[in-house]
């Protein structure tokens, strides 16, 4: 049978296993699941963009040009679109809803 005092310690022994050590160093993270946990790009997510708009134009103009020749200028010039065609479509955006959408909200008062 468990008395208070012995659920306590157990509780201690619990969280003092879990939590980071007395001089702030932490306990090792586990391995890297693919496909199961998240890659920690939080800051760079954007740059995701280039290796996308790369494959997604090498695939594009694999399927469409007519014959291979200057294939890979296709696909720089397709990529440079794409890219430039987000940021302008994020600048776009940031223009309506900072810009457009504070001037309508002041005006109705």
């Amino acid at each position: 049978m468990s008395t208070p005092t012995h659920t306590l310690a157990l509780a201690a022994a619990a969280i003092a296993a879990t939590a980071p050590c007395a001089m702030g160093a932490t306990h090792p993270k586990p391995p890297l699941r693919p496909f199961i946990d998240p890659i920690e790009l939080h800051q760079w997510w954007f740059l995701l963009l280039i290796p996308m708009a790369f494959f997604v134009a090498m695939i594009y103009k694999a399927v469409r040009l007519p014959t291979i020749e200057r294939y890979w200028w296709h696909v720089c010039v397709m990529t440079l679109q794409i890219i430039l065609g987000m940021i302008g479509l994020g600048a776009a955006t940031w223009f309506v809803v900072f810009v457009v959408a504070r001037a309508v909200a002041e005006r109705a008062g």
